[in-house]
């Protein structure tokens, strides 16, 4: 158990007098998902990890998305669909991005 009040003698007091906020939360977990537009099959990538904001791009293989580990699932589901939106419009610009899947 971490002493909090030898924490906070030892360090400055942001959010929990010096305990990490990654020891708080879950570990990171991963699962894989498979995108459909217009007959071309990209892999996506979700990673559930200890952060505090969402965050995607397009990778060498397929899509990454990473999600703080705290969220509901149907917020997921919500950041899912700004993804297949966001996803969309970059392919729908870039025919590079179509010849790379």
């Amino acid at each position: 158990m971490i002493n909090l009040h030898k924490a906070r003698n030892n360090y400055n007091c942001f959010g929990l007098c010096g305990v990490s906020q990654a020891l708080l939360m879950p570990r990171q977990f991963t699962y894989h998902l498979k995108l459909t537009f217009d007959n071309l099959e990209i892999p996506l990538k979700v990673v559930a990890e200890p952060r505090r904001s969402v965050r995607y791009y397009i990778g060498k293989t397929g899509g990454i998305l990473r999600l703080p580990a705290l969220m509901s699932v149907a917020e997921r589901e919500k950041e899912v669909e700004k993804y297949k939106l966001w996803l969309a419009k970059h392919l729908r610009a870039k025919d590079q991005l179509k010849a790379h899947y």
